[in-house]
Formats: structure tokens, sequence, C-alpha cells
């Protein structure tokens, strides 16, 4: 039985951004938008059409981690796009921290379930690191507690 952990992703392609100006900022550019946002929903539908309205990317699926007790698993679900296989469930198996002490680390995936894709590379990381340690306080809490200490 596995249960979810909290880590919550909506992914979005954007490879259509690859060239441009926009590339390079779109992680900061989004996770900006997602702090002003007035959900603390990851999945809000709201959130993910004014990002494909505003800046032309695709959603593509979602990623969540789960936890069966012993282990942490990282669950990449792209079925809302590539069908129902789509579905992978990973487990870290290199990991690098970020340049960026903000960001979220650096990690190599592999495929414990699923048959979409065997290795994923979870890399160019931007923000996404709680500013402390806390997990029972509501994502607006930890911003707010975040911003008036900078």
């Amino acid at each position: 039985m596995y249960r979810f952990s909290g880590e919550a992703a909506q992914l979005f392609n954007i490879v259509s951004l690859f060239g441009g100006a926009e590339f390079s900022n779109i992680q900061t550019d989004l996770y900006k938008e997602w702090s002003a946002a007035t959900t603390n929903d990851p999945n809000d539908a709201g959130f993910t059409q004014t990002t494909e309205n505003n800046h032309g990317i695709p959603f593509i699926g979602k990623l969540h981690s789960t936890s069966n007790g012993r282990t942490l698993s990282k669950v990449w679900d792209l079925s809302a796009t590539q069908g129902q296989n789509a579905v992978v469930t990973t487990h870290v198996t290199g990991e690098l921290p970020s340049s960026d002490p903000t960001a979220i680390p650096w990690q190599e995936l592999k495929s414990v379930s699923g048959g979409f894709v065997n290795t994923i590379f979870r890399i160019q990381t931007v923000w996404g690191k709680a500013p402390f340690d806390s997990v029972s306080m509501s994502r607006s809490s930890k911003l707010q507690r975040f911003n008036s200490s900078t």
C-alpha cells in the first residue's frame, strides 16, 4: 500500500520555448505565478489553463511522491496526454545538489514500475526547496515566513 507523501507538481512541455529568451526564465516565472495563486492545490485546473494560455506551453502530466512506509517513490503520471500506460513509478539512483541553494537537487531516477521510460533525469531545477523544515504549515504560510526572512 502506498500513500501520498507531500510532493506534487504539474508537468508542462517547454520544448517550444527552446532557443528563445523565455526558455531560460520559464521555471522562475511559473514558480512566481504559482506562489501568487489563490489556491494551495498544486494540481489546480485553473492554474493549468492560465499557464497554457499565458506561456503557450501544454500541460503533459503530474508528479507526486508515494511511500510504502519504507521507501519514497516518485510517480510520473503522463496518462492525460500519453495514454493509460504512461504512468511510471521511480526511485532515486543518483543525486547532486543544485548550484541554487533554494532549488531542489538534481536527480537520476530509474523506473521500478511502468514501461513508458526507464530513466528520468530531473536537472536544471529552480526553487522548490522548503525554506525550513516543516510539513504541517500551508504553502501560503511557508511562503509568508520565507519572504519575511529575506
